[in-house]
């Protein structure tokens, strides 16, 4: 599991260096996103909108 959570916590960091501009919240979802993939993604978060209009 301490993989897993370093695996997730360099991602995020990826995620965050690309979006400076994103919430901690923002972050954790694009995260989330790129892992599982966009159709998965939206279908577990349909509210979620990543800094979109």
């Amino acid at each position: 599991m301490e993989m897993t959570d370093a695996a997730f916590n360099e991602a995020s960091a990826l995620v965050r260096l690309d979006h400076p501009d994103y919430s901690d919240e923002e972050v954790h979802l694009a995260t989330i996103r790129h892992r599982v993939g966009d159709e998965v993604f939206k279908r577990a978060y349909p509210d979620a909108h990543l800094g979109e209009a």
